[in-house]
């Protein structure tokens, strides 16, 4: 189990963990893009994660990971308190989305919450986190929103 907020690519996507080693369920194979998941997944310093997440992005990323990917960026970018360049490259998970039939567009919508309660906009995060239970009520992230919504009525 991964710990991180980074996504940890490597259990789903990486060729060696197809079944019955692992979890690669969608047998997705790709040999740059292993390495670069390798060198992802062992990096420590942020800068170089960074680096990693958007050279897979800028490659010819299967669509099926670029969602995880670009969601690895944006995690890097706001463990550095780089929140408004967090907040494009979130923005652009509802991009990604429409091309999957909106698979991913609430985590999108997730994100900008949570950027929200982090700029110190509970009102804002609020509105959007309510938003995302109204448009999809069976969001694999309700008990998330529905706690993180607690917590914000609270103050």
């Amino acid at each position: 189990m991964n710990l991180d907020l980074d996504p940890d690519l490597y259990a789903v996507f990486h060729s060696s963990q197809m079944p019955p080693h692992g979890q690669n369920f969608v047998y997705y194979s790709n040999p740059e893009v292993d390495a670069l998941m390798v060198q992802g997944r062992e990096a420590m310093d942020q800068k170089q994660r960074t680096a990693i997440y958007q050279k897979l992005l800028d490659g010819k990323l299967d669509q099926r990971l670029r969602f995880l990917a670009r969601e690895g960026l944006g995690y890097s970018h706001e463990r550095k308190g780089k929140l408004q360049e967090a907040a494009v490259v979130f923005a652009k998970l509802g991009d990604d989305a429409g091309g999957m039939g909106g698979f991913y567009k609430d985590r999108a919508s997730y994100h900008a919450a949570r950027l929200a309660e982090m700029q110190g906009n509970p009102g804002e995060a609020i509105r959007i986190y309510r938003e995302v239970l109204d448009k999809n009520p069976t969001t694999s992230l309700r008990d998330e929103i529905s706690n993180r919504l607690a917590l914000l009525e609270l103050k």
